[in-house]
């Protein structure tokens, strides 16, 4: 469960420094929180792990659009935004520490300007142009199948209350310190329990050795997959608007085969 504290806080720091205009306390606890976790899966090798700074040519555009069933032509590709979280690391001069989190974004818009109305979560319904996007990566070591499904496995409602009040209680610690403002900490605890709202993970089979795919109410339709193969794993992440999350599914099992290719 430790592994779903670790991600709520995160996420909760991160929603309030979004605007750039936090304190300099919660960007110092951004980095030693991104130093713990890479910490503790950190270090080891594998055949995927020197993909980790070049994570865009695990799978190409053309292979994705297949996939997709849309135009190459249509699919933007770059590395994401996470790569910003290696250089916030104190070992950022290392090449593969903490570029764990290195992802390859594919981000298609219909050509046709379609729209649809769209419910977000915390903001509503909005009118909203159809397209999807892709993310291949985070890629990491593990020691080994357990570890794996230690820290990938489904978890109950309870496990996730705890999680929740685990994470309160790190926000309000936190506050006390003087490593976050009160206000800040007010605005990540009201942000925790949406995180993990809806949070649902399974294991699925027929990819890698073991995979799990996560659902959540953030993430609506899409889906989350993490596969394990060999002491390493990574994740596909497909959200296609006006897919369900069973497409949604499927079309990352497809991409993931295509990744684990790589690696025979």
């Amino acid at each position: 469960m430790k592994n779903i504290l670790y991600v709520l806080f995160f996420l909760a720091l991160w929603a309030c420094n979004k605007d750039g205009k936090s304190s300099e306390n919660t960007q110092d606890g951004m980095t030693a929180l991104i130093d713990k976790v890479t910490e503790s899966n950190g270090g080891g090798e594998g055949c995927f792990v020197p993909y980790q700074p070049k994570v865009c040519e695990l799978i190409d555009v053309q292979t994705i659009a297949r996939i997709l069933g849309v135009q190459a032509s249509d699919i933007e590709e770059e590395g994401d935004a996470s790569l910003m979280l290696h250089k916030l690391g104190k070992n950022k001069d290392k090449p593969y520490k903490g570029s764990k989190y290195n992802s390859c974004e594919y981000k298609w818009t219909d050509p046709s300007g379609k729209t649809f109305n769209k419910k977000m979560p915390m903001i509503g319904d909005m009118e909203m142009r159809i397209g999807g996007f892709v993310t291949v990566g985070c890629i990491a070591a593990v020691k080994d199948i357990e570890q794996f499904k230690f820290y990938h496995r489904p978890v109950t409602q309870a496990e996730l209350d705890e999680a929740n009040k685990s994470a309160n209680k790190e926000m309000d610690k936190r506050a006390s310190e003087g490593k976050n403002t009160k206000s800040e900490a007010e605005i990540g605890k009201s942000i925790i329990p949406s995180l993990s709202e809806g949070m649902d993970i399974q294991y699925v089979e027929g990819v890698g050795e073991i995979a799990t795919r996560t659902y959540s109410t953030m993430s609506m339709d899409g889906v989350d997959l993490t596969v394990y193969q060999n002491k390493n794993h990574f994740s596909v992440n497909v959200t296609m608007d006006t897919k369900s999350k069973e497409e949604n599914l499927a079309m990352a099992k497809k991409i993931a085969l295509e990744v684990l290719k790589k690696c025979k």
